[in-house]
């Protein structure tokens, strides 16, 4: 799986401002759901529900929020990846970009996810 990791500051925030941290509560920590199929294969939306989880229960106090884009309450979005929202108002956005099987080609198009690797 490829992942594209953007990043950006607190809106209104100076760029040199970004890096600057805010600590607040820990999110709750979640289930961990099951990231493989019967047949020991992973689904993109598998993957993001399961980073998801993952980044929630690290336990990191400079997080405020972190939403699945398939899976967020408003707005859902068609291609899976991760949303990161600071205490300090920064944001990182994680799409997932590609994915493929042992042995293969990730392919030339970003987007066009294998339904399951």
């Amino acid at each position: 799986m490829w992942l594209q990791v953007t990043g950006g500051p607190a809106p209104g925030a100076a760029v040199e401002d970004a890096g600057t941290p805010v600590n607040g509560p820990a999110l709750e920590h979640v289930p961990l759901p099951v990231l493989f199929d019967d047949a020991g294969k992973v689904s993109p939306q598998r993957a993001e529900a399961y980073l998801t989880a993952v980044l929630t229960n690290s336990g990191s106090t400079e997080i405020a929020e972190i939403y699945g884009y398939t899976h967020r309450a408003r707005k859902p979005a068609m291609n899976p990846g991760i949303g990161i929202i600071f205490h300090n108002g920064a944001r990182l956005w994680v799409p997932f970009l590609h994915t493929t099987q042992p042995g293969h080609d990730r392919g030339r198009s970003p987007f066009r996810l294998q339904a399951s690797f």
